[in-house]
């Protein structure tokens, strides 16, 4: 007698999609290691100060950057006033100022 009510289990099937990192995400993530624990929850844009001003969408930034989204990524950076509040409110302590200083910081070095 079987006990299996004719199913079968199934072995999980997993695929790893792997694809080549921008430089700029591996820069910044060298630079600021603490951009990986990033859960992309939005508690940083829902505080930050320039978002009052312009819409912002700084949680956003890393996954751009990992699709190599830069032009987009500028776009938010070059909104922010570096004035640190999302550092303040992020659950798993990413340094977002730095992430944004750095951004900043290229935008400028490749405008020139």
């Amino acid at each position: 007698m079987s006990t299996r009510f004719g199913y079968s289990s199934v072995q999980p099937r997993k695929k790893e999609i792997r694809f080549p990192l921008p430089s700029l995400y591996v820069d910044i993530l060298c630079q600021e290691p603490s951009l990986k624990l990033c859960i992309h929850c939005g508690t940083c844009s829902s505080v930050c100060v320039a978002n009052r001003i312009q819409e912002t969408r700084f949680h956003k930034i890393p996954i751009m950057l990992r699709y190599g989204m830069t032009e987009e990524s500028l776009t938010y950076a070059r909104r922010c006033l570096l004035c640190g509040t999302c550092i303040l409110t992020c659950p798993r302590n990413v340094n977002i100022r730095h992430v944004m200083f750095l951004l900043k910081q290229w935008d400028y070095e490749h405008s020139l």
